[in-house]
């Protein structure tokens, strides 16, 4: 009795009887009341060791590490082009490590700029061009934005894999507009040299969120799974962009009042330059576009879909 109530659920004469209604052979068909145990779920293939060696960077928050060991991966080889770097790190170490690689990306600086800024080469850096009249292209700053970064200072979307190229875009657009409210609720600072850094903070995050906004069209155009998150992304940034630009507008007026307000204590050449710059800061402020100067940004005009 204690044989024939422990005995295994599937016995020998179960078998023989299986095997005599299925002509020998043991797969399952409708004519076999045998229901074999199903197979084993084969184990999950172990994480690729990058896995671990950016998870290491990234908990000791080495985050320009992490990428550039992704990157020199990439070069080599060891990480496919197309390879799921989140999915990979959210199945080994979970959501936070794939969000601090996304982070590490957004904010990973540009490595042939400074500060996303290039000495202007129409006035050889001056502001002034050689008839002593302000420099259109700098706006007298003697600085345009880097041409390789797109004057964001940041690694352009060209060095993000493509699998992180969208959450990437996305976060530089957050960290921008979070930005841009801390800095707009500052008011505007008083002199010549503070007003022009202003000019280039509000400038430096209008870039960044044209870049994104850009970058996130061409995605689209081959993906239209994100059409939906790209026009919200494109709404938001022009949202932020229309107040940074009434912010800039706002501090080439008072530029315009500061260098108008220069006294005759200086040499006459001076005064010369104060006078012809506070006239073009009003014709700037006051101008429909700021077309022709470092600081149009026309990809933000357009809808990234069109």
């Amino acid at each position: 009795m204690l044989l024939a109530d422990s005995r295994d659920p599937v016995s020998v004469s179960d078998i023989v009887q299986a095997l005599a209604v299925t002509g020998g052979s043991l797969n399952w068909s409708e004519k076999s009341p045998l229901l074999l145990p199903a197979p084993l779920a084969p184990a999950p293939s172990p994480a690729p060791e990058w896995v671990s060696r950016v998870e290491e960077h990234l908990r000791d928050k080495r985050y320009a590490d992490a990428v550039h060991f992704v990157l020199d991966a990439r070069a080599s080889g060891t990480i496919a082009p197309d390879e799921d770097l989140t999915g990979k790190l959210v199945e080994s170490g979970g959501a936070a490590a794939a969000s601090k690689l996304v982070s590490a990306f957004a904010r990973f600086p540009c490595q042939k700029c400074g500060k996303g800024t290039d000495p202007c080469a129409i006035c050889r850096g001056t502001g002034i061009r050689a008839e002593r009249v302000v420099c259109e292209h700098c706006i007298g700053s003697g600085m345009i934005r880097f041409d390789f970064c797109g004057g964001t200072g940041l690694g352009p979307y060209d060095v993000v894999p493509i699998t992180l190229r969208y959450p990437v875009l996305v976060r530089r657009a957050e960290i921008a507009t979070t930005q841009a409210k801390s800095l707009l609720a500052w008011p505007l600072p008083s002199s010549e040299i503070e007003l022009v850094n202003a000019v280039w903070n509000f400038n430096k995050l209008l870039a960044v969120m044209e870049g994104a906004v850009s970058a996130a069209g061409l995605l689209a155009a081959h993906d239209s799974r994100i059409a939906d998150g790209v026009s919200v992304l494109w709404k938001n940034c022009q949202h932020h962009a229309e107040h940074l630009e009434a912010a800039m507008r706002a501090a080439l007026l008072k530029l315009s009042e500061v260098c108008g307000s220069i006294t005759q204590s200086r040499d006459s050449g001076d005064s010369s330059i104060a006078v012809r710059k506070s006239v073009f800061y009003e014709r700037l402020a006051t101008a429909p576009t700021f077309r022709g100067t470092c600081l149009h940004h026309p990809f933000l005009r357009a809808t990234p879909l069109s």
